[in-house]
């Protein structure tokens, strides 16, 4: 009898001991399937980081004072063309203004990064010296284009994508003086009534990209390239 218990503690115990390593294996496998995945994320995330920092074109330079006093705000990486950096004008140089131009259609506007100044030129170009909707001569792209300030008269209108690069740059640091949710405009066209602008410092970093007519004023922060 003694012997027949003896064979059932042992099987009971081989069982256990199997189940046991079993279970411990699988708390190993666990571990390392949870090491993986927080690896592959941490490897995901700064490649995130990375595709940003080139599409922003963040460096050492950005947030820093540009030659006119205003602030960096993208870094092209080099200086073919003649320029590698943009900067943002200061609040100093921030004014109101329509787009102009309402019921005619300028085409060929880009959205994105170092776009804003061929816009500005195709803007002025179609509007003229009176924007044809309501004959205004300070309408946003040709007060951009003529404003000197700093020393320079170099400035434009910056595209959606430069506006964007300005919130996420600037603006998400707490530089630059940017009114908090108030719409600025880019040189990036929609349809013939409306452009596309952008609502600073509301909810996410890069801002709001909201569509906004061509006949309300909105507010200009020029930007310019050296």
């Amino acid at each position: 009898m003694k012997k027949g218990i003896t064979a059932i503690g042992i099987i009971i115990l081989v069982v256990f001991t199997a189940v046991f390593l079993a279970g411990c294996e699988s708390l190993v496998e666990m571990a390392e399937r949870a090491n993986l995945r927080a690896a592959q994320e941490r490897e995901a995330r700064q490649a995130r980081v990375a595709a940003r920092d080139t599409t922003y074109g963040i460096t050492d330079k950005v947030g820093t004072p540009g030659p006119a006093g205003g602030l960096i705000f993208y870094d092209k990486g080099n200086n073919t063309g003649g320029w590698q950096y943009m900067e943002v004008a200061p609040a100093g140089a921030e004014f109101s203004a329509a787009w102009g131009g309402r019921g005619l259609e300028v085409g060929e506007t880009s959205q994105s990064i170092q776009s804003g100044s061929g816009n500005t030129e195709r803007i002025v170009s179609a509007l003229g010296t009176r924007e044809p909707y309501e004959g205004r001569n300070d309408y946003a792209a040709r007060k951009a284009s003529t404003l000197s300030y700093g020393g320079y008269r170099d400035w434009f209108l910056p595209s959606i994508a430069e506006l964007e690069a300005i919130a996420y740059n600037i603006d998400r640091l707490g530089k630059g003086d940017f009114s908090q949710r108030m719409a600025y405009l880019s040189s990036s066209e929609y349809d013939t009534d409306t452009v596309r602008a952008l609502i600073i410092g509301y909810q996410h970093t890069t801002g709001d990209q909201i569509l906004y007519e061509k006949d309300q004023p909105a507010l200009v922060r020029p930007v310019r390239r050296f």
